[in-house]
């Protein structure tokens, strides 16, 4: 590999990590850490569509889920007003 496509492949492996750790970071605050990630898969990485999509859905996954295991306790709270008006009104979850 000659030096320059070296360089370019560090220039872009690093672009992708910082962009991975905005994306994060955005994410955690209010959501759309995609609109981060996605441009920078597509156009300094060089994925198809389908493709960065699937590696922002499998890569952000992890910090949804560690805020559904965070709020826990709020989400049980609002379990037991949607089963009791499932129960109030026929029909059951």
């Amino acid at each position: 590999m000659s030096d320059i496509g070296f360089t370019l492949y560090n220039s872009a492996v690093l672009i992708g990590a910082v962009a991975a750790f905005m994306a994060a970071f955005v994410n955690a605050i209010a959501g759309g850490g995609t609109f981060i990630a996605f441009p920078t898969l597509t156009g300094v990485i060089g994925m198809t569509e389908k493709l960065a999509n699937a590696t922002c859905t499998v890569g952000l996954w992890p910090g949804y889920a560690s805020s559904v295991m965070a709020a826990r306790k709020e989400l049980a709270s609002i379990e037991r007003v949607c089963s009791d008006l499932s129960v109030d009104s026929g029909f059951q979850l």
